[in-house]
């Protein structure tokens, strides 16, 4: 069996792909990506998970790599779609992470599955859009605020800028993965350096 690529049935017969890292017999950990990317995103070091003693588990949320689309999905919608793949592999608990967009849905896996949650982690994650007394753009990076706007304009804005932006990374990337984003992106030589590093270059192309 191919572990990064496995499916399950979610909800409404939906495909959800996942993949598996680290231990079999560890400690099950969903691992809930950014946005964008894959199931396929994971540390450049798969040997830590194992050392770790955790069994990871990755999906592509609805939409992405070989799920699904779930058409006016909410954040919220991904519990059930996590519960399904935990349900598909007999996990009765495990603990869950999220990284940027995937912040989000850590927590509502959290906040709807607290009998089988064990802990929850939100990296860098995303405050609700509509927070009271939240200037919501205050401070991020411009080119996050444009993609933003295009959600706001509506669907077809969005899935057109957002297809001519992600030809553009594939093609960059092809060539240099620390280009992953472009020179529009408001990142450092630091950050520009460690995009470079091989392993986490390969990590970045598959994904």
């Amino acid at each position: 069996m191919d572990r990064r690529a496995q499916t399950a049935v979610g909800p409404g017969g939906r495909t959800l792909a996942f993949a598996e890292w680290g231990d079999p017999g560890g400690f099950p950990v969903f691992s809930l990506h950014g946005t964008p990317t894959s199931r396929l995103w994971r540390t450049p070091d798969e040997s830590r998970y194992a050392a770790a003693g955790a069994r990871v588990i990755t999906y592509d949320r609805a939409g992405y790599g070989g799920s699904d689309r779930h058409r006016g999905r909410r954040v919220v919608d991904c519990v059930a779609d996590v519960e399904a793949i935990a349900d598909h592999l007999g996990l009765d608990r495990f603990a869950v992470t999220g990284r940027s967009g995937g912040g989000p849905h850590a927590l509502a896996v959290a906040a709807r599955l607290p009998e089988r949650v064990t802990r929850a982690e939100s990296v860098v994650g995303i405050a609700p859009f509509d927070a009271a007394g939240l200037d919501w753009f205050d401070g991020m990076d411009a080119m996050n605020v444009r993609e933003t706007g295009w959600a706001l304009e509506g669907e077809g804005v969005a899935a057109r800028e957002l297809e001519r932006e992600a030809a553009g990374i594939l093609e960059r990337i092809e060539a240099d993965a620390s280009r992953v984003l472009d020179d529009e992106w408001e990142l450092d030589d630091v950050d520009r350096s460690a995009l470079a590093r091989p392993e986490l270059a390969h990590v970045i192309r598959e994904a």
